[in-house]
């Protein structure tokens, strides 16, 4: 399924993604990947009360986002995300569709990604992405995340997230960490870094939105095992576990590109 060389430059990309009570960071997410020559967005917004909603319409104005509801509470994950990736082919013609959570920072060290998806020959690419963790030595005047969290992990996530050329056979499982029903070549290429918890208050949010979305769900319990459980635990705990993580050790220096 490789390449077309003489469709290269007409080729489109096209992100998408699902979202909940993301104001801190949504736009910063949005921006880079429009800098980074994504043609279109597709952003499924998920009930969201915070301004996540107020800041993707504003996005809108671009012309290169698109916002749809999503009234469903249950994290189907693999449905929904599934869905957006046969949308983004049939009503936005993607030839490459990129999968990714509104905390993720995808970038390719020899360009741009359209760049990068331009020149691929393979059908299916498995990023490479680090956890970055909030430290005490974070600027609290850094609106951005990107910028503002610049510690992290060492090794890299045990399970990385996939893009894909666009087949109408395929189906993305949780996480966006594999494609299914996809019959071209794979690759590992392109990183990427992770965002998860930002500060305490957005921490809190994240656990109670994960946790009601996973018990909303018919999924087995080992789905969505690790929200279900930080879900129930009481604000103190939950400024246990965020202290803990700023005082990690072991981690290093290495500011998003």
């Amino acid at each position: 399924m490789g390449r077309n060389t003489s469709q290269a430059d007409q080729m489109k990309l096209v992100a998408i993604t699902m979202v909940r009570d993301e104001e801190d960071i949504i736009d910063w997410t949005i921006q880079h990947l429009l800098d980074q020559g994504v043609d279109h967005i597709i952003v499924a917004d998920n009930m969201s009360i915070d301004n996540t909603g107020f800041i993707l319409q504003t996005l809108t104005r671009t012309g290169k986002v698109t916002v749809i509801e999503d009234p469903e509470v249950g994290y189907y994950q693999d449905q929904k995300m599934t869905a957006l990736a046969h949308m983004a082919a049939n009503d936005f013609g993607a030839d490459w569709i990129l999968p990714f959570d509104a905390d993720e920072y995808f970038y390719w060290t020899g360009g741009t990604l359209k760049e990068f998806f331009n020149q691929t020959e393979a059908d299916v690419i498995t990023a490479t992405g680090w956890d970055h963790i909030a430290t005490d030595d974070d600027d609290p005047t850094e609106t951005s995340p990107f910028k503002r969290i610049t510690y992290r992990r060492q090794a890299p996530q045990k399970m990385g997230k996939v893009a894909f050329r666009y087949h109408p056979d395929i189906w993305i499982d949780f996480g966006n960490h594999f494609i299914f029903n996809h019959p071209g070549t794979t690759a590992q290429a392109l990183n990427y870094r992770h965002y998860q918890y930002r500060s305490f208050e957005q921490l809190v949010t994240k656990a109670r939105n994960g946790a009601a979305a996973f018990n909303a769900t018919n999924l087995h319990p080992t789905y969505g095992s690790h929200w279900r459980q930080l879900g129930q635990l009481d604000d103190r705990m939950l400024w246990a576990t965020w202290r803990k993580l700023c005082e990690e050790t072991g981690l290093i220096e290495d500011p998003a590109p």
